[in-house]
């Protein structure tokens, strides 16, 4: 029989408890994916580098899944994109929706995981900041997504491969202020994930 756990060493008295990743949460929370607004949603604008294998590498995941598990996947994305959009993510939910990233600015990573498809899970991870400007406040840009890599990986590699990402994410997303991601030609639009992840899945 194993042994039992040690107690925890008891709390002197007047102590607050503060939850591990109590400052992880904060960070997560100062999203504005993470605070209903009272005037709208906000408004998703995807600055991917489309040819990039990480897409590629979701579109054709996308495309080998069958009919049914297809359009359930993509209802999955919706739902993700549209609580953000709505301000209605909580850091604190089962699978952690939403973190904040560290390069060096604020970025967040909507997280979410595939595991109900007769395949390998599938951990979703997409990019994106929020830029404060006046004429986009309500602007969410995102500038990349992925798998994450973890099967085969040591935990020092699925690190390193996911930093990689995250500065995939980083430099696009610099590479697009000066053109405001797109943005700034006559007649631009701002162009929804889900949008992008069905053209070029059926395009």
């Amino acid at each position: 029989m194993p042994a039992p756990k040690p107690a925890p060493p008891p709390m002197s008295s007047g102590s607050v408890y503060h939850h591990p990743k109590a400052q992880e949460y904060a960070r997560a929370a100062r999203s504005r994916c993470c605070t209903p607004l009272s005037d709208g949603p906000l408004i998703w604008h995807t600055y991917w580098y489309d040819k990039h294998p990480a897409i590629l590498e979701i579109v054709a995941w996308l495309k080998e899944l069958p009919q049914k598990a297809q359009e359930r996947a993509l209802g999955q994305f919706e739902v993700l994109f549209e609580d953000a959009s709505q301000g209605t993510l909580n850091p604190r939910d089962p699978g952690e929706p939403i973190k904040a990233i560290d390069q060096g600015q604020d970025f967040y990573e909507l997280r979410w995981t595939f595991n109900d498809f007769g395949y390998p899970e599938k951990l979703f991870r997409q990019y994106h900041a929020e830029p404060t400007e006046s004429d986009v406040e309500n602007l969410l840009v995102t500038s990349h997504a992925h798998f994450k890599k973890v099967d085969g990986f040591t935990k020092q590699q699925i690190s390193e491969l996911q930093t990689e990402q995250m500065q995939q994410a980083v430099m696009r997303f610099n590479l697009g202020c000066k053109s405001m991601w797109g943005l700034a030609a006559d007649g631009s639009e701002p162009l929804h994930p889900l949008d992008l992840i069905e053209d070029l899945l059926y395009g």
